[in-house]
């Protein structure tokens, strides 16, 4: 195996890199996501003529109905827009903190991720404003082309006839079980008082009529309208803290994201609680053993895993647009089809602890990397505290290794926790040896897994879904 271009880790996996594209439509227009359902959802938005953003938003939805156990229209979301001049912002459509933050009425739970076992908080009192709604419809608005109403149209649709479960949604349902087995979930997830088995159809009951609710009134009706009365009730029902005044003053914030430097590129990201532009500034900034750069670009961070996901799209005028939404684990309660977020619960999240009425923060960290000549992609990535070196590795192998969107999210992936490295089975000894001989004790995974992240790409270095997460990339030129 040869070692591959300037600053790359070399895999045995790795497809030739393409020849860089000349101009930002080269990627073609195209859609990544976790789902192949979420995925068909925004290529139909395309097709249609809509832009990136309402790609990027009808996936976001669809994403609910597909893939219940990591998002719900009662989550959280971050995302970025690339427009055909160029410019870049960032829509941050997370979760609040309600005005209360204190009481009602929470459960413990453990959930075993692959052998590591992590406490959680879970119930009503454990539910934060929720932005995800908010933040689709900002995008839309700013961004969008096709009707509202056409843009929520494939997740009506989907909602209506169900998914079937692949192995990888089976793994994650199962992981996931003392959660989602609780209330709806039981009859959602469940049949014959078993866990429901890849190739069995889930249809979540009541979500299609809130998706037509919101089609047809519009965002706000979950903020301030029909919808936000009805959640209101629910959330005092369920010992949730989230008032009619939470909801009325939960709003989507648009900001220009940072800029960093990598080999000649910009880096365009939210910082917040993702160190990100961090690790690529420390990335450009060091020298010596590539392996050893990476590991030691990144902070030590805790093995802690959040149920996300990630989507990216491209249009044919060039936009481009990247969102990362995240459900938490879940209270275990159901509103009309969504199962309510738990970030209150999420104690990583509770930097400065539970301020009233202030966003929370997050790790997701949807990114823009621009050539020197102007090509731009998007991605973005899920896995909790694995985001930024999901992310960090991605931007590495499609800047400093010259890869296409596909050979780069295949690279062996590296996340430090402490002194530890964990590495995926198909890095090179070389690259270990490496890592060893920087200080660090690694941890060589025996097959890829979905604690490295997902991470979706789109844009001029190409479309990938990351197969770690089942994701699937859809693209013509």
């Amino acid at each position: 195996m040869g070692a591959g271009g300037q600053g790359r880790l070399a895999s045995p996996t790795m497809t030739p890199p393409l020849a860089r594209p000349t101009t930002s439509l080269s990627g073609g227009v195209g859609v990544a996501a976790h789902s192949p359902a979420t995925a068909a959802a925004g290529m139909a938005l395309l097709d249609a003529g809509g832009t990136a953003a309402d790609a990027a938003v009808g996936m976001t939805l669809a994403a609910c109905a597909v893939e219940p156990f990591v998002v719900s229209l009662l989550s959280g979301l971050h995302g970025i827009h690339v427009d055909v001049d160029g410019t870049t912002r960032a829509v941050d459509g997370f979760v609040d903190v309600p005005a209360v933050p204190t009481g009602g009425r929470r459960a413990e739970t453990t959930i075993d991720f692959g052998g590591a076992r992590v406490p959680y908080s879970i119930g009503g009192a454990t539910f934060g404003t929720p932005g995800l709604v908010a933040g689709c419809w900002h995008l839309h608005r700013r961004f969008g082309r096709l009707p509202w109403a056409e843009v929520v149209a494939p997740a009506v649709e989907w909602a209506g006839t169900g998914f079937v479960l692949s192995d990888r949604d089976e793994s994650l349902l199962h992981m996931l079980e003392p959660v989602m087995t609780l209330g709806v979930g039981r009859e959602v997830f469940c049949v014959d008082d078993r866990m429901r088995v890849e190739g069995e159809l889930v249809r979540i009951p009541d979500l299609a009529d809130a998706l037509r609710q919101i089609a047809e009134e519009g965002g706000p009706t979950l903020y301030e309208g029909a919808m936000s009365r009805e959640l209101v009730a629910f959330a005092e029902e369920v010992g949730a803290l989230v008032t009619a005044e939470d909801l009325a003053a939960c709003t989507a914030v648009e900001h220009t994201p940072p800029t960093v430097r990598l080999g000649g590129w910009q880096v365009r990201s939210r910082r917040g609680l993702s160190p990100l532009t961090d690790w690529v500034a420390s990335l450009d900034a060091s020298d010596g053993p590539h392996a050893a750069r990476l590991a030691l670009a990144q902070s030590p961070t805790p093995p802690k895993a959040l149920g996300t996901t990630s989507l990216a799209a491209t249009d044919a005028d060039g936009r481009a647009c990247a969102v990362t939404a995240s459900l938490g684990l879940g209270t275990g309660d159901w509103f009309r089809g969504s199962q309510l977020n738990s970030m209150l619960g999420e104690v990583d999240l509770l930097v400065g602890g539970l301020r009233p009425r202030t966003r929370m923060g997050s790790m997701m960290a949807p990114t823009v990397v621009v050539s020197p000549t102007g090509q731009a992609t998007v991605l973005g990535a899920a896995g909790g505290s694995r985001i930024p070196s999901a992310l960090l590795r991605t931007i590495d192998g499609i800047v400093l290794g010259e890869l296409d969107a596909t050979a780069a999210v295949d690279l062996p992936r590296i996340h430090r926790v402490g002194e530890v490295v964990h590495v995926e089975p198909h890095l090179e000894d070389r690259d270990e040896a490496a890592l060893v001989a920087a200080g660090f004790t690694v941890q060589r995974w025996t097959s890829r897994h979905h604690f490295f992240g997902g991470v979706s790409v789109a844009g001029a270095a190409g479309t990938q879904g990351d197969p770690r997460r089942g994701g699937v990339g859809l693209a013509h030129r």
